[in-house]
């Protein structure tokens, strides 16, 4: 899974710092029936899974792409939006062919800074792949590096202790 970046409007500036966990909650994608269109359209919008701010502080949006719709269509883009579907980030994407069966989660991060684990939106009682990387896995990992190092210490010590007591007696 990949992280894209995405771009904060105007609007979406004055949202993201104001009114951010009322108003950015839906999605939509943008794209075209051919790879090389010159011109785009919305053709789904649906409601953000989740979003929070990581171990950075960035804000971080979850956003499940459907597998049981066949669109027939590229994703070129996809767009938070307000209620009345103004867009307050714009994340540009590869450009990919959403089908029947395909589907996929995009984390997509804004450059908007809060405090790290604070959860903004979420949808489901359930805690996403990237959730739970950015906000619980990142100290056991780090828990886990100093645990193993404080054991391979001591186990040296002990080693030497016994290697010393062998050679006297």
């Amino acid at each position: 899974m990949d992280t894209i970046t995405a771009i904060a409007t105007e609007h979406g500036l004055g949202v993201l710092k104001s009114t951010l966990k009322s108003q950015a909650n839906r999605y939509q994608l943008v794209g075209a029936s051919t790879h090389n269109a010159s011109s785009t359209s919305v053709f789904h919008e649906s409601q953000i899974d989740n979003s929070y701010y990581d171990t950075s502080g960035v804000l971080t949006f979850i956003v499940n792409l459907p597998s049981d719709e066949d669109f027939q269509m590229y994703l070129y883009e996809v767009r938070i939006v307000d209620a009345s579907g103004s867009t307050i980030v714009s994340a540009k994407t590869p450009k990919i062919a959403l089908s029947t069966g395909i589907g996929g989660m995009l984390t997509i991060k804004a450059a908007v800074s809060g405090e790290p684990g604070e959860i903004v939106f979420k949808a489901t009682d359930y805690i996403t792949g990237s959730e739970l990387t950015d906000l619980w896995m990142n100290p056991v990992y780090a828990n886990a590096t100093a645990t193993i190092q404080n054991a391979t210490r001591q186990i040296q010590l002990h080693n030497r202790i016994l290697t010393t007591e062998g050679k006297a007696l």
